[in-house]
């Protein structure tokens, strides 16, 4: 499935959000990220600098595939750590 720049920017901003939802960076978050992303060190860069706003709204008016996969992976990294962090879900339910 292809993304558009904004779009891929905007994911990255959420798993950025979601990572750091509760103040403990996870190596294994990391890792899943990596794993399941081909994002740029310069799309990273842009996502943290990304307004929430700006990040829900592409999110939400991407198609519904795409809307689909990005939460399905942003569920599957909130578990990779093995722990559900209450905060972590907070943040990923808007998206």
């Amino acid at each position: 499935m292809e993304f558009t720049k904004e779009e891929r920017i905007a994911f990255t901003c959420a798993m950025y959000h979601v990572i750091n939802a509760d103040n403990k960076v996870d190596p294994r978050e990391i890792q899943f990220f990596q794993k399941h992303s081909d994002i740029t060190l310069e799309e990273i860069e842009e996502a943290k600098k990304m307004h929430e706003l700006l990040m829900l709204n592409t999110l939400m008016v991407m198609s519904e595939p795409k809307r689909k996969l990005v939460g399905d992976i942003i569920k599957a990294m909130i578990v990779s750590d093995d722990k559900i962090h209450q905060t972590e879900w907070k943040v990923a339910v808007p998206i």
